[in-house]
């Protein structure tokens, strides 16, 4: 009766909750193919090329939400679950942020890395990309706040014509805090003058302003994808524009599958969920994994037996790896991850 009564308890025990979510391997799509019967890329104002292969751009699902967190069985088979990683709820969700602030945030980076994976291909491709410099977010009781709208295109600052992060920047650092500054917007098409004040925030001259770049893109690329979030698709974005807007077949034909984020620069940088990509892959029948360079520490030691993996650090170097893997040359020189030291 008491061994029967242990069981019992230990069982009700571990259908509470816990204070943990977990990641685990996601849907994974072929960029170069279609979601809910339409092709994920679809690309008009230029040649699109047939293709084969696959480039296959990778996800994490996570298992719970706040208020919603996985029974501890479930957390006890996801410690032990290779494919899988427990992490604290407070670390995904902020107690200070919502649910529904950080899913938005998420899909900003999405939209972001979408426009960074066009300019990236487009211009590897020659294009010539005109970009403005516009206003993406305005920061709460920040200097801006009331005076300059997001999406505003800014133009002037202290009377100077500015185009870049740079020019604005530097205007601002030069100017003097509790001064007024003037800064010329477009908005709506209309021109704009309106006058800021900077503030000394950490030591630093700032007028509460979050920047991107507004692009005209000569080649139009509508991106089909449900229910995907993150920037972490910025790479393999990139590899299948491309491609499509090339002749021949960048992949050979091979599955291949990937992970990365990309800026405007063509860098590529750390994701999160590694581990569950790398697995994600191999379900999916890839042999090749290009992993960004700045993850390596999560891939050594953890890369699922049959899988091989490639470090990449920009886009160049992606291509490359893939058009090595295509052409079955020479991928015995494609750099991997190292243990570190």
């Amino acid at each position: 009766m008491v061994f029967g009564l242990l069981l019992v308890t230990a069982a009700i025990g571990l259908s509470f909750p816990a204070p943990y979510l977990i990641d685990q391997p996601g849907p994974v799509f072929n960029v170069l193919g279609k979601d809910q019967d339409k092709a994920i890329l679809e690309i008009s104002g230029a040649p699109v090329y047939s293709t084969t292969g696959t480039l296959n751009l990778m996800t994490v699902s996570q298992v719970g939400k706040p208020g919603q967190t996985p029974n501890w069985a479930q957390v006890f088979d996801a410690w032990i679950d290779p494919a899988k990683t427990v992490i604290p709820v407070d670390v995904a969700y902020p107690p200070s942020v919502s649910v529904d602030q950080v899913d938005k945030y998420s899909e900003s980076l999405m939209q972001d890395s979408r426009e960074s994976a066009v300019y990236v291909a487009l211009r590897k491709l020659g294009y010539e990309i005109p970009a403005q410099l516009q206003a993406a977010y305005i920061e709460a009781k920040g200097s801006s706040q009331g005076f300059i709208k997001a999406g505003d295109l800014i133009v002037s600052a202290g009377g100077q014509v500015v185009q870049t992060f740079d020019d604005l920047l530097s205007v601002v650092q030069a100017s003097t805090a509790g001064k007024p500054l003037e800064i010329g917007l477009v908005r709506g098409g209309k021109p704009l003058q309106v006058t800021v004040v900077p503030k000394k925030v950490d030591g630093k001259i700032r007028i509460g302003l979050g920047l991107n770049y507004k692009y005209s893109f000569p080649v139009d690329v509508q991106f089909h994808l449900q229910d995907v979030s993150g920037p972490s698709g910025g790479t393999m974005f990139a590899l299948g524009i491309y491609d499509l807007l090339t002749p021949g077949e960048l992949t050979g034909g091979h599955n291949i599958s990937g992970t990365g984020t990309i800026d405007f620069d063509g860098q590529v940088g750390p994701i999160g969920g590694i581990q569950q990509k790398m697995y994600s892959a191999l379900r999916a029948g890839s042999k090749w994994f290009l992993a960004p360079k700045s993850n390596c520490d999560e891939v050594v030691g953890f890369i699922p037996e049959g899988l091989h993996v490639t470090t990449i650090s920009t886009f160049a170097e992606a291509l490359h790896a893939v058009e090595a893997i295509g052409s079955n040359s020479n991928t015995s020189a494609l750099p991997t991850c190292t243990a570190s030291k």
